[in-house]
Order: C-alpha cells, then structure tokens, then sequence
C-alpha cells in the first residue's frame, strides 16, 4: 500500500489495489511521500469512492474533528458489530465537524424520531449518548442531549446498510408504524424489554432493511401460515393490517413466508 499524501498528523490518502484509501495511524501523516507501508502496519483503513464521498472534503476537517469520529466508529463497530464501513466515518466526520461549529455559534437542531429512536434502537441511542459525552469531555464543550439521537441515526443506517438518508426516516417510521398498528389492534401495550418483544422488532429490522435495498424474491406460499391463519384468527387479522399498510403506504407485496414470520411473532407477544 501506498502512502501519496498527508491530510494531517493522524490520517494520510492512501492508494490499495488501485483504489484510494484513508488510513488511520498515530503520526501517518508525518514524513515524505509517497511511501510504502503494509496494511497490518496501520489501525484503520477506509475503502472510499465518488459515492461516498459525496461532496465531502476530507482537508475541511481539523484533526481533532478527524481523531474523534475514528474514535466514535471504531467504538460503534465494536458495540453494535458493525462491519467496517467506510461512510459511516466519513459521515459521522462531517457531522462532528458541523455540529461543533454549530456549537461556537450557538445554533442547537433538533433531531427527528427522537421518541422512536430511544424506543426501537436503544444500543443505538445508548452509543449515540456515549459518543456526546466522550465528546464533551474531549472538547470541554456542552454536547446537546439531542445529538445523541443524530449519532443514533447515523448508527442505525450503518447497521441497516441503507447508505442513503432519505431511507432512514421511513426504515424508523415503518417499525413505530406498526407498533402502533399492533398496540391498537390488541388495546395493550407491551413490555418493550421483552424477549419476545425484541426479537419482533429485530426481524422488523432485517426485513424492513431488504425491502429498503430491493432484495426481491418470487412469491412463495406456505402451507403453515394457512394453517396458523385459521388457528389464531386475532393475530392473523393484525397482520393483514399490517400487510394493508405496507401495502397502501410503500407498495410492499408480502409473500405467505413474511406472513408467517410475522404471524409467529405477534403471537408470542400478544401473550406477554
């Protein structure tokens, strides 16, 4: 691998398989270029693209800006078992910068979902508060409480492999969604520290994601979830609600195999 140019102490451009990279190493950055340096030599290394960067300048960043967001990530990576991902750096860098900057100014924004987010992710939210008070004691500013959910956000289209924005909000807004529809179906609220509560949401999580990145698959019946629909006929009802809303609001066909996981899931929670 190797090393063509400085972006400051800690962080240099870097050239593997012919492709740009950005590596992380304590004092990268010092010395002539170009040089040659073996990826097990260096902490990090940040596969980018024109896609990623997406408008991005690496040089705006300070390079206190650019330590803390490696130190975030590799945080995040660890916690939530993250693969390693390459935008997420580069955004949660370009929010870090910003969001400082808005602090010297005195300018605070509020963050979308923020009920949603402490409630269906909260690993996610508890990251994003860790990352807000490693922040404020690095900086020695006040962090606004709020951008524990922005981190969050940020987190959750990680995880999710969204890579656009634009798909958070709804991936969010389809789980409280269909918590409400469930909540009001069965006149209850659920313990949402339940086992089987969590694992609902989870497998919301992974499939709302494959909708989201247009993982299609052929339409597939399925002899059980007949057989289940007739059986438990008020869980079965709560899932053609659920079905009708995908359905009317996002243009989702569910196949009998997601109705089953859905069915099979709703049962075990409206027991809880």
């Amino acid at each position: 691998m190797e090393i063509i140019k400085s972006i400051n102490n800690n962080f240099a451009l870097a050239m593997k398989d012919g492709k740009e990279v950005i590596v992380a190493e304590l004092g990268i950055g010092f010395g002539k270029f170009p040089k040659t340096i073996a990826e097990d030599e260096v902490e990090k290394v940040y596969q980018l693209n024109d896609s990623n960067l997406n408008g991005i300048n690496l040089a705006q960043f300070p390079l206190e800006v650019m330590n803390y967001s490696h130190q975030i990530v590799k945080k995040a990576e660890q916690e939530l078992q993250l693969p390693t991902t390459d935008l997420l750096f580069l955004n949660v860098a370009d929010h870090t910068n910003y969001m400082l900057q808005r602090l010297d100014q005195g300018i605070s924004l509020s963050a979308p979902f923020r009920i949603e987010i402490e409630k269906f992710f909260p690993k996610e939210f508890e990251l994003g508060n860790w990352a807000v008070n490693y922040l404020a004691e690095e900086t020695g500013k006040q962090i606004p409480r709020q951008e524990a959910h922005a981190y969050a956000l940020h987190f959750i289209n990680s995880q999710a492999s969204l890579g656009e924005r634009e798909k958070v909000d709804p991936y969010i807004k389809i789980i409280s969604d269909v918590n409400n529809i469930i909540t009001y179906h069965f006149h209850k609220e659920f313990p949402e520290d339940s086992f089987y509560y969590l694992r609902f949401v989870t497998h919301l999580k992974y499939f709302i994601a494959r909708k989201l990145n247009h993982e299609t698959t052929e339409y597939r019946k399925n002899e059980l979830y007949q057989t289940l629909r007739a059986q438990y006929v008020q869980e079965a009802q709560c899932v053609k609600k659920i079905e009708h809303y995908l359905q009317e609001s996002y243009g989702w066909t569910l196949d009998e195999e997601d109705l089953l996981y859905l069915l099979i899931h709703i049962k075990k929670i409206s027991e809880i």
